[in-house]
């Protein structure tokens, strides 16, 4: 029975999510300092949608907003990678998913779109979520701290390249991708290199390098091209409902690998958060309701409850 194009699109984003989530299974089980665990997983990702760019023959363009992207990319990467070391994967992830609420506010104060009520709602909630996280390790922010932050900044910065991929979408986005990890690999090795850094120190042996280009290939490079094909046929709300998978797949994979368990606080924290950005984004409708005290009200239900 032939497939439809619909449920293919759906398959596709639902890989392209496993795959993301085995992120924290890597970053735990990998010991390479930060900077060089955030280089090389870009420069081998930037690499493999680079090869993938040349072969499908893609139009190369360019744009002035890709300057201030790849900016943003790059710092995003460092600051996922640090922050998985410095605290639990869960707590990153969750943090992470922040995003969402990061382009609202960046859709209404810098693209001037407008603010709906539904949108508030779950911006408050969202905010509820990261207050629970923060303030469930509150007595350890000696240890999680930095973490903490790094994740929280984390979530901003992708929020950012996710604008600028919007601003940018009449330019292909394997190309965008393959760029944004180009010059997040080479900027980050050069200043190492800049501030003194010891290549030596990194200590990358052939195991290291060989899970490292794994890491780049597999849960970088790939979800985003089998991500991207999926977007044809479905869209991004629905994809993103499906991508609201990988927090929880990611927390169960590193508890699996690294035996890692997330707290109590991070769990509520998360759902919290997932439930914000999950009715943010279900599609809703409006219709008429019998009448109640002589006037005719309207009720806002999911169409999934039609």
């Amino acid at each position: 029975m032939p497939i439809s194009p619909s449920a293919r699109g759906r398959l596709l984003v639902l890989t392209a999510a496993i795959l993301w989530s085995t992120s924290g299974s890597f970053v735990k089980n990998i010991d390479v300092p930060d900077v060089a665990m955030a280089a090389i997983r870009a420069l081998v990702a930037g690499s493999f949608m680079a090869a993938w760019v040349a072969m499908a023959r893609v139009r190369l363009t360019w744009s002035w907003l890709m300057l201030p992207m790849m900016l943003c990319y790059m710092i995003m990467n460092y600051l996922f990678i640090g922050a998985v070391q410095r605290t639990t994967a869960a707590n990153v992830i969750f943090l992470q998913y922040t995003a969402p609420l990061w382009m609202f506010l960046g859709s209404v104060l810098l693209l001037g779109e407008r603010a709906d009520r539904r949108s508030l709602w779950c911006l408050t909630a969202g905010m509820i979520g990261i207050l629970v996280i923060l303030i469930g390790h509150a007595s350890e922010l000696a240890s999680h701290g930095v973490g903490l932050m790094m994740g929280l900044t984390s979530g901003f910065f992708y929020g950012s390249v996710a604008l600028f991929l919007r601003g940018l979408s009449s330019h292909d986005t394997a190309w965008l991708v393959a760029m944004n990890n180009l010059a997040a690999g080479m900027v980050l090795v050069v200043v190492f290199w800049v501030v003194g850094g010891d290549f030596a120190g990194w200590g990358i042996g052939g195991a290291e390098f060989g899970f490292l280009c794994l890491f780049g290939i597999a849960q970088l490079g790939i979800p985003y091209l089998v991500f991207g094909m999926g977007l044809r046929t479905i869209s991004p709300q629905e994809a993103g409902l499906i991508t609201l998978i990988e927090p929880v797949l990611n927390t169960w994979l590193t508890y699996v690998t690294a035996g890692e368990a997330p707290s109590r606080s991070t769990i509520v924290g998360g759902a919290i958060l997932l439930l914000s950005i999950s009715l943010r984004y279900l599609p809703f409708k409006r219709i008429a309701s019998p009448l109640w005290f002589g006037k005719e009200r309207e009720r806002t239900i999911a169409d999934s409850d039609q």
